[in-house]
């Protein structure tokens, strides 16, 4: 199995292009690109930056180096904060923040959290764009609302 083989042809058949379109768009000959679909031959960098320009991927996609299309395109698309994985590659960095993501939206993770643990992500939540003013004011409340829980203590 050659990655980088099946990644060129894999894309252009996304793109719904014949050899010889793609060939005549980046200007090698038909049979060359032939042989880098079936593994026979390598691109040189020049020609693989080529490919990747002509599908709007990284070279590292190509080449089989990263599973990540375009990089950049996805990390301004994902406002992944600075502060999440810092010591992180950009690479890792997105792999990790997707994997995150797909396995909160693979399970319903607010079923996965005890009833406490639900009530202080809620009140975290609410007082994300709160002022200090609406702050204290919401502390009061829960004071008196839960002055039996508060003397508990």
């Amino acid at each position: 199995m050659n990655i980088m083989a099946d990644r060129i042809k894999s894309l252009r058949l996304e793109k719904g292009i014949s050899q010889q379109e793609l060939s005549e768009n980046i200007g090698i000959g038909r049979s060359t690109l032939a042989n880098y679909e079936q593994g026979k031959r390598e691109p040189n960098m020049e020609t693989l930056e080529l490919f990747a320009d002509f599908f709007n991927v990284d070279m590292n996609y190509l080449t089989g180096y990263s599973n990540i299309r375009n990089i950049n395109k996805l990390l301004a698309t994902l406002h992944i904060p600075c502060d999440y994985w810092p010591d992180e590659d950009d690479d890792t960095r997105v792999e990790k923040f997707l994997s995150l993501q797909n396995a909160i939206e693979q399970k319903n993770f607010e079923n996965n959290f005890s009833k406490k643990e639900q009530v202080i992500r809620t009140i975290r939540k609410a007082s994300d764009n709160m002022t200090d003013e609406d702050l204290d004011k919401m502390i009061e409340l829960l004071s008196v609302a839960f002055k039996e829980a508060f003397n508990k203590k």
